[in-house]
């Protein structure tokens, strides 16, 4: 099951969160002009082996084509594109 979204946000300080884990979903998305930061639900689940809640999240640039997929209870893996389709280095949560 794969769905996709169009993020629009007011500030790269606007957040965006995952639903619950379920293997196997993948969400796809945009981030138009301006970035936003990505969240994970619960406090125990990770994107990018990081726990990405309360204390840290994913910063996603702005123009990003990016992907989640679920890979396990309590695990996300994020990858992205940049708008000419060029890969972005692993996008590693940190302390908000």
């Amino acid at each position: 099951e794969a769905v996709f979204i169009e993020v629009t946000s007011a500030a790269a300080t606007s957040v965006i969160i995952l639903p619950s884990p379920r293997v196997g979903r993948v969400i796809r998305g945009y981030v138009g002009a301006n970035g936003c930061e990505m969240w994970a639900s619960g406090s125990s689940v990770n994107i990018n082996d990081v726990v990405a809640s309360a204390t840290n999240e994913a910063a996603i640039p702005a123009t990003t084509l990016f992907r989640v997929e679920c890979v396990s209870s309590t695990q996300w893996i994020l990858t992205a594109l940049d708008e000419v389709g060029a890969v972005i280095t692993a996008i590693i949560p940190d302390a908000r």
